[in-house]
């Protein structure tokens, strides 16, 4: 039996900023997760991203990332602990936002859920 959870990867964004209160649940999902006597992912399986990491092209980055390394047989999880604002269109806020210019410092719904399209994982926790 394998001391880790070898097929479970995970991409953790706590935003930071006006709410620092999500950077500690981010880390502390985090922990949750590489603890070997939890859940046990390995470390390299977990991209954690706060504060000023957690900005629209790290997102993007990181949910790439996630769609590339996962498979059918993976476990993958996505965690936000941010705002989100709907101006009708729903955007995600990300660390560095400007509200005049959603479109190009936010991460939109659609683009959020394409890229949960391109996660190939069975298991896909959100």
């Amino acid at each position: 039996m394998s001391d880790t959870f070898s097929t479970g990867y995970a991409v953790i964004i706590g935003v930071g900023a006006d709410l620092p209160v999500t950077v500690q649940d981010a880390r502390g999902v985090a922990s949750i997760l590489t603890d070997p006597t939890r859940c046990a992912y390995p470390s390299e399986h977990v991209r954690l991203l706060t504060a000023e990491e957690a900005t629209v092209p790290h997102i993007r980055a990181a949910l790439d990332w996630l769609a590339q390394v996962t498979g059918p047989d993976d476990t993958a999880m996505v965690y936000f602990s941010g705002h989100g604002v709907e101006t009708p269109d729903y955007y995600l806020i990300p660390y560095g936002y400007d509200l005049a210019d959603l479109r190009r410092t936010a991460i939109s719904g659609h683009e959020f859920t394409d890229n949960l399209g391109r996660i190939e994982a069975r298991k896909l926790l959100v």
